[in-house]
């Protein structure tokens, strides 16, 4: 499993390709959507998560592994938003 630090609004991938990010959900997705963020909405609009701001420690991967990588956080943030209701 990857190894993420997930807090409020923000995410941290501590293993290579390493990357530091913001994250939304809810109203603030659309406010802060821009070029290079990852989008992810469940099925039947219930749900928005926008990861953002993406800043790379490492050199940022190629299209299949980013879109993994971020699949993974995207699991990574919705486990902690549910921990915490």
């Amino acid at each position: 499993m990857d190894k993420f630090t997930v807090m409020p609004q923000s995410i941290n991938h501590n293993e290579s390709p390493a990357f530091v990010a913001n994250w939304f959900s809810g109203d603030e997705v659309q406010e802060n959507r821009e070029e290079d963020s990852f989008y992810y909405e469940a099925d039947g609009g219930l749900g928005q998560l926008l990861i953002c701001r993406i800043k790379w420690q490492d050199e940022k991967p190629q299209p299949e592994e980013y879109n993994y990588l971020m699949d993974r956080a995207i699991v990574a943030i919705d486990n902690w938003i549910s921990e915490r209701m």
